[in-house]
């Protein structure tokens, strides 16, 4: 099933999540605690819109436990560790904000990571959104049945984004499972057109993918 017209939530109900989402990242701003806002707030500032659960902080791990307590002293969330050692929680007027420190395939928060973010307002509130090359990469990554993350993916490639760092993008992708991505992005072509990905983006990947696959220690 193509989902990029996903449903759309209750407007009252958004502008709820969104006033608990731009309070916790304001706080961490006001604190001076680096991180990124990912997951679906982050979708809509480069692809689809769809309706949200939660929220996804990113950040270094050595930041986590003093943006909880931030967290609790200023805007009065209630957080915790979870049995997960890449996650943790904060709750406030029963609205979720995951933090978060790696993602699937082991994929950790990078100083480049928080340096390529971009400054995005939604619903009047500012978040400093994790930059569209993280966010695409992590997506590729992330996908599973039962999970949006696939279809969020190929919305963000659905028009073309503001100076989106193909090269950046391919640094993370030589080094982490790069048959996943040049299938996704091969898949992505099939069903927005080719032109929204660069030719040279996949000719290197098939490549290397080659060039691992028929060396004599793989035959």
């Amino acid at each position: 099933m193509y989902l990029l017209e996903a449903p759309k939530e209750n407007v009252e109900d958004e502008r709820a999540k969104f006033a608990v989402f731009g309070e916790a990242c304001r706080i961490l701003d006001d604190a001076g605690i680096p991180h990124v806002m990912g997951g679906g707030v982050a979708i809509r500032a480069y692809g689809r819109t769809r309706p949200l659960k939660d929220a996804d902080i990113f950040m270094q791990r050595e930041f986590v436990f003093p943006a909880m307590d931030e967290l609790t002293k200023s805007g009065g969330f209630h957080t915790r560790d979870t049995d997960a050692t890449w996650l943790f929680k904060a709750i406030k007027r029963d609205i979720l904000v995951d933090i978060i420190v790696r993602t699937t395939g082991n994929i950790h928060m990078t100083q480049q990571s928080l340096e390529t973010a971009r400054r995005v307002s939604l619903y009047g509130y500012s978040f400093n959104m994790m930059g569209p090359e993280d966010l695409l990469f992590r997506k590729i990554h992330s996908h599973r049945e039962g999970r949006p993350d696939q279809f969020d993916a190929l919305s963000m490639l659905e028009a073309p984004i503001d100076d989106f760092n193909w090269t950046y993008f391919m640094e993370m992708a030589m080094t982490n499972n790069l048959k996943k991505v040049l299938g996704f992005l091969l898949w992505a072509q099939a069903e927005v057109g080719e032109a929204v990905i660069p030719r040279w983006v996949i000719c290197q990947l098939t490549d290397r993918v080659l060039l691992d696959y028929c060396t004599p220690e793989s035959a």
